[in-house]
């Protein structure tokens, strides 16, 4: 299985930077279903998640985040949904890790201080 496959490599790294005290950030780019996120942390094991600060965007369905945080007990980020302005809903999940803000992304650096609006 390939999420399977994917998720026992990315746990091989993170558990090597967990034990020098470092945590990898990764990104998901919106590119799995619920249950193949839950899936790739599994695979990842306990080791391994212990080394991932959060998983930014790991669903294509942002409003499953918090449901996917709550089954794998992985902190998520947001950047996409920033952009797609589905995040706000969000803003209370005590899985939410960061909120990734681009200002070329959203039109400019006035547009990304509204964001905070």
């Amino acid at each position: 299985d390939d999420v399977a496959a994917q998720g026992r490599a990315v746990g091989a790294l993170a558990a090597m930077v967990s034990r020098r005290g470092q945590r990898l950030r990764l990104d998901g780019n919106q590119c799995w279903s619920l249950e193949e996120a839950v899936a790739f942390v599994s695979a990842v094991g306990p080791d391994g998640v212990a080394g991932i600060e959060y998983i930014e965007e790991p669903l294509q369905d942002p409003a499953q985040l918090p449901q996917f945080g709550q089954q794998t007990g992985v902190k998520f980020a947001l950047d996409e949904s920033v952009e797609q302005d589905q995040w706000r809903p969000l803003l209370g999940d005590a899985h939410l890790a960061a909120v990734v803000v681009k200002p070329a992304v959203l039109g400019g650096l006035e547009a990304a201080l509204a964001v905070q609006g």
